[in-house]
Order: structure tokens, then sequence, then C-alpha cells
């Protein structure tokens, strides 16, 4: 990867503000941690959600809709042209 393909600290930032937005709406339940991530980089300019994906935060596996428990998010988005990701694991009511 170049010196111009890495992630920027904006990229870092906008990764960030999304999974923050994740876990504060985490006693909303699943439905609410996705929106409240997407949401947060919806708008941004020159941001893309390539995706948002969430799965147990325990077991690795897929989640149903009701699951409440530990929940690992992961967002990708790009960024200025640059694909990134971040995760963060947390618990949902």
């Amino acid at each position: 990867m170049s010196p111009t393909e890495r992630p920027s600290d904006r990229h870092d930032a906008v990764l960030a503000h999304a999974l923050d937005s994740a876990a504060s709406a985490a006693d909303g339940g699943l439905d609410a941690v996705v929106a409240a991530g997407q949401a947060a980089v919806v708008g941004e300019p020159h941001v893309e959600l390539v995706r948002l994906t969430t799965v147990d935060g325990d077991t690795g596996g897929p989640l149903d809709s009701g699951h409440s428990g530990s929940v690992r998010v992961t967002i990708a988005a790009t960024v200025d042209g640059v694909e990134g990701s971040a995760s963060r694991t947390f618990y949902v009511a």
C-alpha cells in the first residue's frame, strides 16, 4: 500500500464516530445499533458506506434479529477514495 492509499486521520475519525454512534444505541437493541452506525456515515462528504456487519461477540456466529448480549460490529467505508474498516464489541440490550 502506498502512502497515498493509507487510511487518513479523517478515515479513522469517521469509523470511530460510526462505532461510537452504534454503541450509544445499544440499549435500543440490534436494529437501533445498525441504524445508528449507518446514519453516522450517511451524508458525510466523500464517504461511502461499504458494509456494516454484526456477529455474536463471543462466537463470531450469526445473530437473530432480537439478539441481546455481546455483539461485534464491523463498519467498512470508503473515505476520500480509500477503503478501510474498524470493529468494536459491546453489549446490546
